[in-house]
């Protein structure tokens, strides 16, 4: 499972080399990951997964119009301590 808010959506760790899209899953208000051909599992970022973009990132927000753009293809991906 990825997140306790996509509980009721089938899930499955990220693949080296998935290709991923952003969307809204059904039975959740939470956006996620889904591989492309897969729109209706959720795919988890496990802590240290790197990932890239093809483009630059266009951020929707959540309460508000508009998009927001962003100039950046690389994430900045940290694992959290368990501790």
């Amino acid at each position: 499972m990825c997140d306790y808010s996509l509980q009721y959506v089938a899930s499955r760790p990220a693949k080296t080399e998935d290709e991923l899209v952003v969307t809204k899953f059904n039975n959740s208000i939470t956006r996620g990951f889904a591989a492309v051909g897969e729109p209706h599992v959720a795919v988890c970022l496990l802590p240290g997964t790197e990932i890239a973009f093809d483009a630059n990132v266009e951020i929707k927000p959540s309460f508000g119009i508009g998009i927001l753009p962003n100039k950046k293809t690389l994430p900045a991906a940290r694992a959290l301590s368990a501790n």
